[in-house]
């Protein structure tokens, strides 16, 4: 379980990832269908932010900056905030649905993973 601090961090943290997506929530549907590429909204909808958005935030983070060649400490801590969404299933954190956020980091796990091989392979 999660002591406060931990927990108040860990929400810090989804809440500043939420203001770097690459969408507007004021805009309707059809505004955003006209101004996102489908590939850009696939993205979104499967990650939850565009793979520009990834690569800033995980691929050219201090903990992948600190842990090259090998990220894997980058997929840990998606991971483990996977794990601690699930820990807590509290409705009162601000996300649109904790299953949804859940699913779309885990996606952003496995870009990572596909990040790192493509990297070896042409190592």
């Amino acid at each position: 379980m999660l002591d406060q601090e931990t927990g108040l961090r860990f929400i810090k943290r989804m809440l500043d990832f939420s203001d770097k997506m690459c969408y507007n929530n004021d805009m309707d549907n059809k505004e955003k269908e006209e101004k996102m590429s489908n590939e850009r909204m696939r993205e979104i909808e499967m990650y939850g932010m565009s793979k520009e958005v990834i690569r800033e935030e995980y691929l050219e983070s201090i903990t992948a900056q600190l842990s090259r060649p090998h990220m894997e400490m980058v997929v840990m801590g998606i991971l483990s905030d996977c794990q601690e969404m699930i820990a807590m299933k509290n409705p009162t954190i601000p996300a649109p649905s904790t299953d949804e956020y859940i699913r779309k980091q885990l996606n952003v796990a496995k870009y990572v993973l596909s990040e790192m091989m493509k990297a070896r392979e042409t190592a």
